[in-house]
């Protein structure tokens, strides 16, 4: 799901560029690729609802208990598309229910199994976390970090303050405010400290700004007056 999605995200981004450019064969091939391709990611890998109100999208389509997974960083490509503006390519509804489903079986479900402080990598549909590797135990403030700024552009702002909240303290209540590390897990232990990642953190002061901005926009379109933009 996290390689899938990203993947949509640059023939997004492409075609936005061949645009631009008024390169257009290159849109048409690049926005025709991408339509193929949201069609064949969403078929794989979503799991739920056939409307899309309750599921994520898999770790993988192995069709494995391990490739059934909810990772924290399912929908990441949404997120970069979100964060420049630009319309996401997967069906909004799912990609919200993904978010909530992150919230509940990666933050909540885990919280509850013994993982603190944060999105832990990979949970199963229970909210056990995913024990087949490292990575999976793992918590990652840098992804912890976009996951609720996204959650912010979303409208989640209960799920996206909790989330934040559980990483700041994971960080600043453990000593690690001037190392902070690439992951940590339930049991204290942590690795690569001074890991550039966490620095996601500004971007939830961007997700703020653009539905400031948004606001600002539908109020002016509504016919209420200009309003002075000083963000």
């Amino acid at each position: 799901a996290y390689a899938g999605g990203l993947w949509l995200a640059a023939l997004r981004a492409g075609a936005g560029l061949a645009r631009d450019l008024n390169e257009t064969d290159a849109r048409d091939s690049l926005e025709q690729t991408m339509r193929a391709a949201a069609v064949a990611h969403d078929a794989a890998l979503w799991l739920g609802d056939d409307d899309g109100g309750r599921g994520y999208y898999r770790f993988d389509a192995s069709g494995t208990e391990e490739g059934d997974v909810s990772s924290a960083a399912q929908v990441m490509g949404e997120w970069a598309l979100a964060v420049i503006g630009a319309r996401g390519v997967l069906p909004a509804r799912k990609v919200r229910a993904a978010l909530a489903s992150v919230a509940r079986l990666n933050v909540n479900g885990a919280a509850v199994n013994g993982a603190v402080n944060g999105a832990v990598n990979g949970a199963a549909a229970s909210g056990s976390v995913d024990a087949v590797s490292a990575h999976a135990r793992e918590v990652w403030p840098g992804v912890s970090y976009a996951v609720a700024s996204h959650m912010l552009l979303a409208g989640m702002d209960d799920e996206a303050w909790e989330l934040a909240r559980g990483v700041a303290a994971g960080t600043y209540e453990r000593g690690l405010a001037f190392r902070t590390p690439e992951a940590w897990d339930a049991r204290g232990g942590f690795r690569s400290a001074m890991s550039q990642r966490a620095g996601s953190v500004w971007a939830i002061e961007h997700a703020l700004t653009l539905r400031h901005r948004r606001e600002v926009a539908a109020w002016e379109k509504a016919g209420r007056g200009r309003v002075k933009d000083e963000l």
